[in-house]
């Protein structure tokens, strides 16, 4: 809610600085959880991710609000990210187990595992969103032909 009201007063000069600045902080409360060096489950943790999180947030929106030249992939992944959402574990999944049978040793490797991960990730619900969730979507968008080749449809109720 204080995003949102941050953003709505204009606040916020540099929006996309404060979300790089941000981004950077939750990216480095991820590394510090990662080695070991943030208790994961501890009270510290929710400030470490809660605040950056905040203002990634704010520093988004405000950045959004001007006129934006957005690139074709963010928009692909915006479009497919309800598939990306629900599906995005069954594509880390998969590449995981051939992560895991392929022998390479995760802890040395650890930037190439995330990034064959999030690929996995990415492709399975760009797959999902392309196959099924936007050819359902069109189909369920279609105009009705209800009524060309059928008797038309009883008069609504309290109508003479």
């Amino acid at each position: 809610m204080a995003a949102a009201m941050v953003v709505s007063r204009k606040w916020i000069r540099y929006g996309g600085l404060l979300a790089l600045i941000a981004g950077t902080f939750l990216v480095g409360s991820g590394v510090l959880e990662a080695t070991g060096r943030l208790d994961g489950y501890g009270n510290l943790v929710r400030l470490a991710y809660g605040v950056p999180s905040a203002l990634l947030i704010a520093g988004l929106a405000a950045w959004e609000s001007g006129p934006r030249r957005v690139p074709k992939l963010l928009v692909a992944l915006g479009e497919a990210s309800y598939s990306l959402y629900l599906f995005h574990l069954l594509g880390i999944g998969v590449l995981w187990q051939i992560w895991l049978r392929s022998g390479i040793e995760t802890a040395t490797r650890v930037v190439f595992c995330y990034a064959f991960l999030l690929g996995g990730a990415i492709g399975c619900g760009l797959a999902v969103h392309h196959l099924i969730e936007a050819p359902l979507l069109r189909y369920l968008r279609r105009p009705s032909r209800r009524g060309e080749n059928s008797r038309s449809a009883p008069p609504a109720s309290g109508a003479v």
